[in-house]
């Protein structure tokens, strides 16, 4: 798996897990209603005014709900925790358990998952194993599963196998796959049918053939050798073609009309379509269209045409037949030289408006990238064969697998390091394996960079929190500095149990993020419990209002409004719970001053993005 791709799923991986987080959050949610916009039908109960100016919301709910939760966010400590638990009723058909922890520098995960094996599954076995090391990138996937035999299922089929590879040169893209079905039973009248595109010294070239059976409507569009052509052309051939100061020649090279099976009639026919000329007045044109772009300048709109046509297509093509037993076919891709159509892509993008565009840091990314995989000659080859195979007893047995292996790695990953491309070395295992009453299934997940933290960023910037204001995550996250994270749960016959927890050096960019609509209170601490769906919600605003503000001003609050009861400094005699820091510390094995503590392991990170938003926005959705 290339740096690119990896990046993209370690920038997923991380925002499940920091989405995950959420759910705590939402046990909030669960609590009763959480912070919302004015609008919301549920508003705070009341809203406690202090002497400083501070403002406390108060939400209080009373659902029918036997889940039990607490959790605890606090902008001065740099610390978000939850808990959520509940009972189960009966024996769970399905089990669960997984354990996260993550720093900017490092992310490991594993977790265990079992559920029925269903009866109409006699065997079930899947292997992964993949690495991504600085001398060496590649995986090995498996699976083999077969059906009972009392299903009947290999009645219905004789086989299905497929095999192909893929493989991406620094300047070459080949890929070719084949397939064969047969089900032992007749599978309509046999027909055949093939198309290759290739470049030529003069333009392009189509090579066609067909043999088979005509519906009733197509029999006039192939009646004789001119409606033959006719149709060819109007297929195949651009018509304004001779506003392209190109010509487009059609070559029947054999025709054939004969009587089929019935009233239908069979066709067999080979034919070549001849482009040249054109690519000039293609390349003007398709110019002209990314010009249109806004900020695209005609230079880089006019080098990217260039590059497009630079390239070489070398073959694309496809097979299909069918003997009246069996279907089989084939596909090959074939381009090379893409080379400047890369860079030119590359310029291009960067001088779109940035509203329009990747962020240019991204693609600098990108670029880089592409530049160490031509320094490096790296080359990536991806394989896979399978097959489906009926029983003599009626069962099916399935077979497949797939592996991706390259070459020059060491060297790409040199070439990166040299250009400052963030990357990261990783290692992932997932088995899976059926005993006849359940199926089990157990993973890990191992990555580690320098970069790690800032390279992800990079995936997820631009991501708003969707309200009427909207904040980049990724730049927030970023100035939140985070320190230690960790989130675990399992389901099972003792319960739900879900906990998460992390640490910041600087949490307001995160709550300004989620306050980024005036209509969310940029909350300093927020503090929830529930005891069976009876719930509290505290969300403490430092310094939200003047000591001798009014009701009015209270109300004047985009996040308070008209709803709730107000009480003023000296009008209330209520204290208002803190969140338990020691306690959220102890989870993520950090001491006060935000070291990592003994016993912790080897990181912790990066978790609870969402939070804050989580009770925020819970209600909003």
């Amino acid at each position: 798996m290339t740096a690119p791709r990896r990046r993209v799923v370690i920038a997923v991986l991380l925002a499940v897990l920091l989405s995950l987080s959420a759910v705590v959050g939402s046990a909030g949610a669960q609590m009763g209603s959480g912070p919302t916009d004015a609008a919301s039908s549920e508003p705070a109960d009341d809203v406690y005014v202090t002497d400083d100016g501070d403002v406390y919301l108060v939400y209080e709910s009373d659902q029918d709900d036997s889940a039990d939760a607490e959790f605890g966010m606090s902008v001065e400590e740099g610390l978000v925790y939850g808990l959520l638990t509940d009972e189960v009723e009966g024996e769970p058909g399905v089990t669960w358990a997984f354990d996260a922890v993550a720093d900017p520098t490092s992310l490991t995960a594993n977790g265990t998952a079992t559920f029925p094996q269903p009866d109409v599954l006699e065997s079930f076995d899947l292997s992964l194993t993949g690495e991504a090391t600085p001398e060496n990138a590649g995986y090995d996937f498996d699976v083999s599963a077969t059906t009972a035999a009392d299903a009947g299922y290999g009645a219905f089929l004789e086989s299905i196998t497929t095999d192909g590879e893929v493989v991406m040169a620094a300047d070459r893209f080949t890929a070719n796959g084949t397939f064969e079905a047969r089900t032992g039973m007749p599978m309509g009248a046999p027909s055949s049918s093939s198309l290759t595109f290739q470049e030529t010294d003069a333009g392009y070239e189509l090579s066609a053939a067909e043999n088979r059976l005509l519906s009733s409507f197509e029999r006039p569009d192939w009646q004789n050798r001119s409606a033959a052509e006719a149709t060819i052309r109007e297929q195949y051939v651009p018509e304004d073609v001779d506003e392209l100061e190109g010509s487009a020649t059609v070559d029947l090279e054999s025709y054939s009309l004969s009587e089929g099976q019935g009233d239908r009639q069979r066709l067999e026919v080979q034919y070549t379509v001849t482009y040249e000329g054109i690519e000039d007045a293609l390349r003007d044109r398709l110019a002209s269209e990314l010009a249109t772009a806004p900020g695209a300048s005609e230079s880089a709109a006019e080098d990217l045409a260039d590059g497009l046509f630079a390239a070489s297509v070398n073959e694309v093509s496809f097979e299909l037949s069918n003997d009246g037993t069996a279907t089989s076919g084939s596909v090959t891709m074939d381009v090379s030289n893409y080379q400047d159509l890369a860079i030119a892509y590359f310029e291009y993008a960067q001088s779109l408006d940035t509203a329009a565009a990747t962020s240019e840091d991204v693609l600098e990314q990108a670029r880089a990238q592409f530049e160490a995989q031509q320094a490096a000659d790296l080359e990536q080859r991806y394989t896979w064969s399978g097959e489906l195979v009926g029983q003599d007893d009626g069962a099916l047995a399935l077979d497949l697998t797939m592996d991706y292996r390259t070459t020059n790695w060491a060297t790409y990953v040199e070439e990166m390091e040299s250009r400052d491309v963030p990357w990261s070395e990783s290692s992932y295992v997932l088995n899976g394996s059926g005993d006849g009453e359940e199926i089990g299934l157990n993973g890990s997940l191992s990555v580690q960079g320098e970069d790690l933290y800032e390279g992800s960023l990079d995936q997820l910037s631009g991501v708003s929190t969707g309200g009427a204001a909207t904040a980049d995550w990724g730049q927030a996250l970023a100035e939140a500095e985070p320190r230690a994270a960790r989130m675990n749960g399992s389901y099972d016959a003792d319960g739900l149990r879900v906990e998460a927890g992390a640490a910041f050096g600087n949490l307001t960019p995160v709550r300004d993020a989620v306050a980024a609509d005036e209509n969310i209170p940029p909350a300093d601490e927020v503090v929830a419990r529930s005891d069976g769906g009876n719930g509290t919600v505290h969300v403490r605003v430092d310094g939200a209002v003047s000591g001798d503000a009014t009701e009015s001003d209270v109300r004047a609050l985009a996040y308070v409004g008209e709803q709730p009861t107000v009480h003023l400094p000296g009008d209330w005699d209520r204290e208002f719970p803190s969140m338990d820091a020691d306690r959220a510390r102890s989870y993520l094995g950090i001491s006060s001053d935000g070291g990592i503590g003994p016993g912790f392991g080897p990181a912790v990170a990066l978790l609870a993005l969402a939070a804050v938003a989580g009770i925020a926005l819970r209600r909003r959705r």
